[in-house]
């Protein structure tokens, strides 16, 4: 009956430490840490875009005397997996695709520390992409009535837009759905564009933002230029 209430106890501390996380997941038991990340540091996603991601997680903080289990360390996603390990350990390219707005694809790290004599230490972490609204970008000619039809592509998260075509010049287009603000953009070189740097145009549920000066773009797949945005 004492054992019996031991566990009981040990169990209820374990619970009382552990901790869910999403978007970023990361998950702490008695000063044992599991961290989960993503390659291209995405949280969330247009619906049905593609994106190929590759997780990496960490074990750190271990307890004196504590080690991972054997093949108890593991990176799980819908449709894919690695396979276990007992260090930290990174997965291969996963395809990230959310089918609609407030969907979310949830990837968990699992991972078991054990000590001779003593409870074995559970941690989970997962990290949480959301589906958000779709938005627009590109670089166009000047218009009073633009348009996301023809030069505009759509972004495929909610931070940063990015330019893989060879030399674009034009006026800078950032589409975002009515309920969004933008606040300002950090260019390539991290200088701060600031919103009262472009005219706003509210069309079709969509607020248009347009460099109020022509740019120039010079990239490729191989040397893209990614712009931040800052809501």
């Amino acid at each position: 009956m004492e054992k019996n209430i031991y566990d009981l106890v040990i169990s209820e501390l374990i619970l009382k430490d552990s901790n869910f996380a999403s978007g970023g997941g990361s998950t702490s038991i008695t000063g044992a840490k599991i961290t989960l990340t993503n390659s291209q540091n995405i949280t969330s996603l247009t619906p049905n875009s593609n994106s190929s991601v590759v997780f990496t997680s960490q074990v750190t903080g271990i307890p004196s005397g504590y080690t991972v289990k054997s093949n108890s360390h593991t990176i799980s996603a819908p449709g894919a997996s690695t396979p276990p390990s007992s260090s930290d350990i990174t997965s291969g390219s996963i395809t990230v695709v959310v089918g609609s707005v407030g969907g979310t694809f949830i990837v968990t790290s699992n991972v078991v520390l054990e000590k001779a004599g003593d409870v074995d230490i559970p941690l989970t972490a997962s990290f949480i992409i959301t589906a958000v609204a779709p938005f627009y970008f590109g670089i166009k000619a000047a218009a009073v009535n633009p348009s996301v039809n023809g030069l505009l592509s759509q972004a495929l998260d909610n931070k940063t837009i990015t330019f893989t075509a060879d030399t674009i010049i034009g006026r800078l287009y950032i589409v975002l759905p009515s309920n969004k603000t933008l606040n300002y953009v950090v260019d390539p070189n991290q200088n701060i564009i600031p919103i009262g740097d472009f005219t706003l145009a509210t069309l079709s549920g969509f607020k248009y933002y347009q460099l109020n000066w022509d740019t120039q773009i010079i990239a490729s797949a191989t040397a893209p230029k990614v712009f931040t945005l800052n809501f």
